[in-house]
This record gives C-alpha cells, structure tokens and sequence, in this order.
C-alpha cells in the first residue's frame, strides 16, 4: 500500500499566492491579527441522522474543558484561562512608518482579563516553563527558545524525539534582526539590513536570504515558516536545533500568539501542543486531552482557523524547496516563482508518507509517524470506491464501532445505507464474521468535514480527536486531489494512516 507517485511540481506567480491568501474582496496579504474573530466567520454545522454528524471546522471533544486546575498525580496542575484574541490589535510603530508593517508593531489589549492572563502566561514563560497558546494553524506548546530547561520541558510533556527539532516564533522583523544580532554578539553596531527589497517597505538581515523576500512580504505574518543558517554563536537552546546547523522561523498570524512574543520579548519555541504522535490540537480542549497534569497553563483562545501545521521551506538550497505542504500558505499546483531565477519545488520526502528512520529531520514532520488517533486509519486516495458493510465489518472484526470521515464525493448517510444492508443480509443468508459466526451488525459513526480544502483542513484533526472519542475501533478516511490545502491534508493523513487504499487502474 501507499505507492509513491511525483507530487506535482507548482508554477504560480507571487501576486497569485497573495489572492489565495488574501480574504475575498480584499486586494491585499496583510492580514491584520487583530481580525481574526474565531467564531465569526465559521459555517454553523449540521446534523445528519443516526451517528452521523457534520464538522466543518475543528470542534472540541465530547467532554467540555473542566474550568478548574487539573492534575496528573506528579504535582504539576494545569490551569485553563479564556483570552479574548479579538480585544488584541498590532499598529505600526509611527517611527517605522516607512517600514514594512509587521517591523515594530505596537502591541494593544483592550480587555483587563486578557491582559492579566497574557502577563501570566509570559511570565511562566521567563520563568522557562512552557504555556500552551492558539496559533491561526494549530495549539503550540511554547517556550522560551534561549532556555535550555524550557525546551527541555516541551519535550518532556510532548514525550517528543529529542532530534526532532523545533520551530522558533517571533512577533516581528526587529525581534528576529535582534535575534541575528544577539547570535553575532554585535548589538552595540546595530542592525545590518540589506536596501529596502520591495514597495512594502520590507528591509531584511544580511542573514535572510533574499530569495524569502517575496515569500515574508506576502505571507508573514501567517503559517509559513523558513529555513535560516544558525550563526557561530547563538542565543538559542541547542535542544530547538537539535544540534543542527540551521533553525526555523516564522511570524504567526494570530494575536495571542504575537501578543506572547512581543510581551516577552522572547523568541519562542513552540511545536503543536499534543502528545508526540497524536492528531495535532486546534481546541484548548485538546489540549487539556493529550496534556492536562503536564503543562502550568492553557491559553483558550478559541478554535484554530487553519487546521493544519505552517508550511515549511527552505531557501538554502538552489532551487528553493518545501520542506512540509502547510495550510493556507503557498496553496498551488504548479511552481512558486520567487524571484525571476529562483523557484520553490517540493522536496520529494515530504509530500507523501513517512520517511526512513535515516533522515535526519531539518525541520517537525519530515520524519517521524504523526498525526495519528488511537483507532486504525485507512486513507482511501481520491477516485476510490466508499467501503461498503463487509469492508466495514472486516475492518473492525465485526464487532463494535467503525468511523468514517467524508469530503468530497462520498454519498451521505453511509450510517443508514449500510444499517439496511446489514438488515437485508441478516434476514437472508446472514452476515458472516471472519470466525464463521452471524453477527447482528456493527455501529458506525460518520462525520463530513465539508467540500472545500480550508473546511476539510480545519476540521480534520478535530475529527480523528472526536472519532476516538466516540470509541471506534477503525476510522475510514476519504481522501481529496494533492492541489492547494490538499496537500497539507494528505500529507498528514498519509503519515497518519495504517493502510492506503488506491484507485485501480
């Protein structure tokens, strides 16, 4: 199972990867955090009959966030605290008036309980503990990234590989300039900044190279995160390289995230807040599931907009590549165009499955089996046929429950369709188990993420997490094209899944 086939190479201008960014009516990259309103814009889900449900978008688990601290038993209790990320705004500096936005922003927090939990949580984080906080991708795990101990304690609660490494979250270009800087021991010479490298008043480090220009003016702050050399001497934890010789960076777009890095004026290293392996977190209940007893804090800041992990590149190697397919960012079919002799291709070990345990992981997802529920995934490649009850029943040996996760161009009410065949089978011949026994059938719990890739990545992780919930044994994925946020989406589901079904002929 699983043949690997080329993914298929992206050619796409800049301008056209800012329109897929961009909100609708927008003629504009910039989106401002202070925008992001979680609840706002999300369709309302509706229910089908039986067990069947529709998620499109990331939904919390079954059992609501207790509002009070928790425990594992090793001392270490978890407080959950509500941050209202629509009271947070960024401005321009007025003395970077002619710099790029997202240079020196001043931060803004309208609400008094917002800022008093977000002066909490940056505190654990000076204190080198890590507080887990919302991001637009999913829940990140974070901590100070020059504090050895703080990091050491991310992987600790996450149980991650310690090569895996991690990647460090600023909230502008004057807290990464003064990060290169401190990794030169030159601050008293100031910022060594190339000209202005576009319209957007977009000035960078000597360090960055200017291949990222388009890339950071278009798509920072978002889910897109780049590959830098790490200097000689750095401020950072040996633990967030795992002693390599480059690091990943990124700005995100979410206001509690930025309001934590520019609060603390701290490079953060924050990987998703889940236990190493599992469906990746977009809910602080979520959270609280995989992490309750081992982190201080949660931040609950609402659901993730994306869904999925940032997208990865590296400029460093000539042609540019993607590491990792993330969310919204670099959505394509073709090759990203950069500059006027640089493009961005896929590497060919990460668009599909997983990897060998000899690579060497240059940045999260390229190694290691993520992303997976406890039940069984069975990833069915687009064009294939639904499974029906035998497909079903085998899958979980005939007795208790199966999940099946629609998109696309499965039919509705699988539930009910395959309820009646096994009704029909049972007052005929009888349904054969793989003992020689009659069964009386076999519950099945079906969700709909949507049709659309940000509807399918948004609400994917959610449903493993909910699947298992309710208790299935085997969960039936139906898979979608490898273009745009579909990328991302097989990219997790591959290296989530136990069996790959493909299309014959």
């Amino acid at each position: 199972m699983g043949r690997t086939t080329p993914v298929t190479h992206w050619r796409a201008s800049i301008a056209a990867l800012t329109r897929l960014l961009s909100p609708p009516g927008s003629g504009t990259s910039h989106r401002s955090p202070q925008r992001h309103n979680r609840q706002q814009h999300l369709p309302a889900a509706a229910s089908s009959s039986r067990s069947a449900s529709t998620m499109p978008h990331a939904s919390a688990p079954s059992a609501s966030v207790p509002s009070f601290p928790a425990t594992n038993g090793s001392g270490t209790l978890t407080d959950i605290l509500k941050v209202d990320p629509t009271s947070i705004s960024f401005t321009p500096a007025p003395a970077s008036h002619h710099h790029w936005q997202y240079d020196s922003p001043i931060l803004e927090i309208r609400c008094a309980e917002t800022r008093r939990n977000l002066e909490r949580a940056a505190a654990i984080l000076r204190e080198g503990s890590p507080v887990a906080f919302p991001t637009e991708t999913v829940y990140g795990l974070g901590a100070d990234a020059t504090n050895d101990e703080g990091v050491k304690r991310i992987f600790k609660a996450k149980n991650r590989p310690v090569d895996n490494p991690l990647i460090v979250h600023v909230a502008s270009l004057r807290q990464l300039r003064e990060l290169l800087n401190r990794s030169r021991g030159t601050e008293e010479n100031g910022d060594r900044r190339r000209g202005v490298s576009d319209q957007n008043g977009l000035s960078l480090p000597i360090e960055i190279p200017e291949v990222y220009a388009p890339l950071i003016s278009g798509f920072w702050p978002g889910p897109l995160t780049i590959l830098l050399n790490l200097p000689a001497t750095t401020p950072l934890s040996k633990h967030v390289t795992a002693e390599q010789t480059t690091f990943a960076v990124r700005i995100p777009n979410h206001p509690i995230a930025l309001a934590l890095a520019h609060m603390t004026d701290l490079p953060i290293a924050a990987p998703s807040a889940n236990a190493s392996g599992k469906p990746s977190p977009t809910s602080a209940a979520h959270v609280y599931t995989d992490l309750k007893g081992r982190i201080p804090l949660i931040l609950d800041g609402g659901e993730a907009d994306v869904g999925v992990e940032s997208t990865v590149v590296s400029g460093l190697c000539n042609p540019p590549r993607i590491l990792r397919p993330g969310g919204k960012c670099i959505a394509g079919t073709g090759k990203v165009t950069t500059a006027a002799t640089d493009t961005i291709t896929m590497t060919p070990e990460c668009g599909r499955g997983n990897s060998t345990t000899e690579v060497i992981p240059l940045v999260p997802g390229m190694k290691y089996r993520h992303y997976s529920p406890k039940a069984t995934v069975i990833l069915y490649e687009p064009g294939t046929t639904p499974p029906g009850s035998t497909e079903l029943g085998k899958s979980v040996g005939w007795r208790g429950k199966v999940g099946i996760i629609r998109t696309r161009t499965w039919s509705g009410d699988i539930a009910g369709q395959v309820a009646l065949e096994l009704a029909i089978r049972r007052n005929g011949q009888g349904v054969q188990n793989g003992r020689g026994g009659v069964e009386g059938g076999i519950g099945v719990e079906e969700i709909f993420l949507g049709t659309s890739g940000a509807e399918i990545s948004r609400g994917l992780f959610a449903a493993l997490r909910e699947l298992d919930a309710r208790g299935v044994g085997t969960i039936h994925v139906e898979g979608i094209e490898e273009e745009e946020e579909g990328l991302a989406v097989m990219n997790r589901l591959r290296k989530a899944a136990n069996v790959v079904v493909q299309r014959r002929g």
